[in-house]
């Protein structure tokens, strides 16, 4: 087995995670494509983070996508269970995202049924009834969006009725809550963001996506939280993880939390190469600030950090 050196260098730059200040509103801690299967190894690596969660502080957990490997029951089984039984900060949210659409790799994609397992254990881990795979939230003064597929295709559908829903919702909410940013949680990266083009190879929304772009665009102080596309943490760079979009929106593509390349001989996707990788999110009346996170370890990484103005 060979460990790449890149991994060795990511462990020194670990951390304790920084308190919250008075200022901060809020803190989440953010997690994205967990891809929990029946394996055991898979919980295995899960379960520590959901240990640690209150730890960081975090006043709420945000699951933006791709919990599960497939979307069955026995997937769906092995990662609510392990929320419930080990996360202790309470506020929860979750997004569908491809793989959680997929009951089986060998047989045709049905989505209905992959909806309603979703939506079952979305009201388990929130305790709070979904009746979409949208939906909007709101903790310390600070509103949630919650997007999600309507298909089975690796890339995104957004339907026409949850685009109206967003194009309606969005203003009201922040005129509900002004001066606050509004946190916009959606599996898939918009195209032409994080290294993806026009949705190539289903890495992007294959649906409403220009739509979605201009819904957004029209607000204001809206950060984008996606994933999907499994990188690490990068700070620069046409795939970086932080990215200014249009006049007012930070797309924020979020490191893949299970999968990774450590043992095979190299490290191919780009980005901070350790399995446990998240953010851990402050907010502030000033600012939204980032921090890179190895929930795995409970420590900060501590050369990530990105600080985003609110106007």
């Amino acid at each position: 087995m060979y460990l790449p050196f890149a991994c060795v260098r990511a462990l020194f730059d670990l951390r304790r995670p920084e308190k919250k200040s008075e200022e901060t509103l809020l803190r989440a801690a953010v997690f994205s494509d967990t891809h929990i299967t029946g394996a055991l190894y898979r919980r295995a690596l899960f379960i520590p983070a959901m240990r640690k969660a209150h730890k960081t502080e975090a006043d709420v957990v945000i699951f933006a996508g791709d919990c599960t490997d497939n979307g069955n029951e026995r997937n769906w089984r092995g990662f609510t269970g392990a929320v419930l039984k080990y996360c202790r900060v309470k506020d929860r949210l979750v997004a569908i995202g491809n793989h959680d659409t997929w009951l089986s790799y060998h047989e045709d994609h049905d989505f209905a049924p992959a909806r309603e397992n979703f939506l079952q254990n979305a009201d388990a881990i929130t305790g709070r009834r979904h009746e979409e795979v949208w939906f909007a939230y709101e903790k310390n003064g600070v509103p949630f969006l919650v997007l999600g597929t309507e298909g089975t295709g690796v890339g995104e559908t957004l339907s026409d009725r949850q685009l109206d829903w967003l194009e309606k919702t969005l203003p009201a909410v922040q005129k509900a809550h002004p001066g606050m940013p509004v946190i916009v949680v959606n599996h898939h990266p918009m195209n032409f963001t994080h290294g993806v083009g026009n949705n190539e190879h289903g890495m992007g929304i294959a649906k409403g996506g220009e739509r979605l772009r201009g819904i957004l665009d029209a607000a204001e102080n809206v950060i984008y939280l996606c994933g999907h596309i499994h990188f690490g943490l990068q700070s620069g760079g046409p795939q970086a993880t932080v990215q200014k979009v249009g006049k007012h929106i930070t797309s924020v593509c979020l490191p893949c939390y299970e999968y990774g390349e450590l043992f095979n001989g190299k490290y191919r996707s780009p980005g901070d190469p350790l399995i446990g990788a998240g953010l851990l999110m402050d907010i502030s009346k000033k600012s939204v600030t980032l921090r890179g996170m190895n929930f795995l370890r409970g420590k900060a990484v501590k050369s990530f950090v990105k600080e985003i103005p609110l106007t």
